[in-house]
């Protein structure tokens, strides 16, 4: 069965990234009061796979919460 990018599939995966950014944003403190996955090595361009520094991020927020 071939994979399609239907409109509800792609709202789907950004609304997905969209949450997990909000999240990254109210968890801890960077310079301006939140975390930036790009300073985790995100490109952030809409075709680099993001997810690493995704989970790099909130691995750092995780740490800094912990304390």
């Amino acid at each position: 069965m071939p994979t399609e990018n239907t409109p509800r599939r792609d709202f789907l995966r950004f609304a997905g990234t969209g949450i997990a950014v909000a999240a990254l944003a109210n968890a801890a403190p960077d310079s301006a009061g939140a975390f930036d996955v790009r300073n985790h090595g995100a490109k952030g361009d809409g075709k680099t796979i993001d997810t690493a520094a995704i989970n790099k991020a909130i691995d750092a927020a995780a740490a800094a919460m912990a304390y």
